[in-house]
Parts: C-alpha cells; structure tokens; sequence
C-alpha cells in the first residue's frame, strides 16, 4: 500500500494506492516509534508532518487534532520530521514588540533565540507566526512581508512590509544602498589601543562554504557546524572591476566561480565596558546578570562594538569581525569559549540591530528608527 524509508532524522512515505493518511501514520509510526496522541498532536501542530503532490507542499496542519483523515491519492508524498528543534516563543512581555508602525511597514525587535521565518521542521514557532498575535484580527489573513533576516541567535531591529508594493521598493532600496544598519556587539579578545583609529573597515570576499551558512542549533556536531560557517577571503588579494553595485561584486574572471559576493563594514567606534555598563548593555540583555559577571571574570575586558553594515550576508559581522580576533559573546560557532558550566542560555548572540534610517520611497520622508535605550531585558537573573 505505501512504501516506507527511514532517515536519521525524518521517515518518508510514499502511497502506492489510494489510502488513510491517518491510518498509513499510524501503521508506519505508532508502533516502531511508540507515539501516542500527544506526540501526533505535537508533531501536527508544529507543521512538521508534510505532504507532497506533484509539484505542490504543504504541511499537514488540516488535520487538526488527527480526527480528520485525508484519502490520499498514490504518490502522494509525506514526510515527517521525527526531531523538529524547538524553540523558545518568549511572552510579548520581555520584548519591546513593535518598535514602529507606519501604513507600510512595521518595525520590530526581534528577540534572539526564535528564527526570522518558518524551519523546514518546524512552521510555527517562528518571528513571522508570533508577529500575527500583534496583529488586529482583521489584518491576520494577510501576514506581514519579509524584507530582510537576522540570525537565530541575532536580536534587535527587523522591517517587515505591510504591502507588496512597499516590500518591492524598500528591497530596491536595499540593493542600492539606501538603508542604513548599525548593529551594537560585545565581544571578548580584542580592545581597541591607544593608535586605534576609527571607522575600521572591513572588507572581504564570500568564498563558496562546503555548505550554505545558516541556522546552527545548539547540540549539533563540530563537523556539522564547520560545515556552516562563512568562508571569508582577503579583500585585497582579489581585483574587481569597476562599476560594480555595493552589494555584489562582479570580480576578475578567475575568482568569479569562487567568490562571487563582497562583504564589507565599519566599526565606528569599540570602548571597553564597565560591570555597570555592560548590565544597561542592550547587546547583552539576552544574558542574565551572573552570566555577564562570569564572562568579565573568565575573559577578562568585554568590549562593545557600534558597527555600520555596508552590506547584508549571513553570518557577516560574526565572520568578519572574528578576524580580528574578536569573538562575539554567545557565538559558539564563530568561536566563543563555552559553554561555561552553569550556563543555560542558547542560540543567543550579543549582537543586536539597533538604528534603521531610509528615506521612504513614497513620502520622500526619512524615517530613522532606534532601539530603546535600556531595552527589556530577556533573560532572568
């Protein structure tokens, strides 16, 4: 009736005939994997059970609590992730929720530790889902656009469009150049000397990683995570030609294969934090106050960085700035020393988004957004 193929991590179903999606999940899973009803229930509601028509996916969240059955029609497709990661939805209450509205866009802090937009394996617990619940009911079938991303761990500032009208002429924007971003980081191993002289810019080229940077979940292996990090090569070792846009280069015929994208920012300014400081420090609220004092106990200084990004790749800042030497509070993966034995927090960097400015493309208006000053703090002490 159907064929069955087990993997590491999900289970594929392919139906030969017609038949009960329930009944199938049931025969294939319930007892090799001994999932009860809340398990179905979980799994249904995360959206980690997918079905596959042709050309056409979608989640099987229509099967609501598994009363409903589906006569599925053969090959019919499913999958099931049988580990989805989880994450952590924090109560509105510990974010600062929508930093700005306007009849086109709407800016929010993003809090670290939940991903921009749905995982493969997980479709609900995501930015995108907890922004409906800050949505009047009548604007709730219509979910906000996404313009840009921030890493899991990355917290802070995030525009996200209202229309499709805006989206398309903010992301132009964004390709020419006409949004300014400053991120605030702390970071251990490095502090500016008395010489150090400011903006530092940082420029490089992206070359092809084994594996395209993205999500790195907390409890994955060091070879799965070297496999996501970004592969930075020396600016200067490589020619470009003129007129290329800022935000992808078109490099000498040589490098073209190899590195196609160009990777460039400014530190304009690095000062070294006081215990005082860094507890009001709005990098490091994700941290509570015992963690932040052992990490000026074991590493010694804690330096915060304001940066400008001059272009937007993933994994950018936490790449470039690490050839510096510095090493960003929270990165594991770029990284930071730790676990420290006590520590609990996950998937959360010292790296926030906090100033936005453009013009709007509409109203010629310039919009400049801040994060607030002494923001909430999202970890208990």
């Amino acid at each position: 009736m159907f064929q069955l193929t087990h993997h590491v991590s999900r289970v594929e179903i392919t139906f030969k005939h017609w038949g009960w999606a329930k009944d199938t999940l049931d025969a294939a899973l319930s007892l090799p994997l001994g999932w009860g009803h809340e398990d179905w229930a979980t799994a249904v509601q995360l959206g980690c059970i997918r079905m596959t028509r042709g050309t056409h996916t979608r989640d099987l969240t229509t099967l609501g609590s598994l009363q409903h059955n589906l006569y599925l029609p053969p090959r019919t497709h499913l999958t099931i992730f049988l580990h989805p990661n989880r994450f952590v939805m924090r109560p509105i209450r510990d974010w600062h929720g929508v930093v700005c509205l306007g009849s086109d866009y709407m800016v929010l802090d993003k809090p670290p530790g939940i991903p921009t937009v749905p995982t493969n394996d997980n479709k609900t617990e995501n930015l995108v889902a907890l922004i409906q619940t800050l949505l009047p009911h009548s604007e709730r079938s219509l979910p906000p656009l996404l313009t840009s991303r921030l890493d899991l761990g990355t917290h802070g500032l995030l525009m996200f469009a209202r229309h499709q009208q805006f989206q398309a002429d903010y992301n132009n924007l964004l390709s020419e150049g006409g949004v300014d971003k400053w991120y605030e980081c702390v970071v251990v191993g490095w502090q500016p000397k008395s010489e150090t002289k400011f903006p530092i810019t940082l420029r490089h080229f992206l070359s092809d990683p084994k594996k395209k940077p993205q999500l790195s979940y907390a409890g994955i292996s060091q070879e799965e995570t070297d496999l996501c990090l970004l592969r930075l090569v020396p600016f200067q070792d490589r020619v470009v030609r003129a007129g290329y846009r800022p935000t992808r280069v078109k490099a000498s015929p040589v490098a073209t294969a190899e590195c196609p994208l160009h990777a460039h920012l400014e530190i304009e300014s690095a000062e070294v934090l006081t215990l005082e400081e860094a507890l009001e420090c709005r990098s490091l609220r994700p941290f509570p106050e015992y963690a932040v004092r052992a990490y000026l106990d074991t590493f010694g200084p804690l330096c915060r960085l304001r940066i400008k990004l001059l272009t937007g790749r993933t994994h950018q800042i936490r790449a470039q700035v690490g050839t510096l030497g510095a090493k960003i509070v929270g990165d594991y993966t770029y990284g930071f020393p730790g676990p420290l034995p006590f520590e609990s927090v996950v998937d959360s960097f010292a790296l926030a988004c906090t100033d936005l400015q453009f013009v709007h493309p509409d109203t010629s208006e310039r919009v400049e957004v801040r994060l607030p000053e002494g923001a909430a703090k999202l970890a208990e002490s």
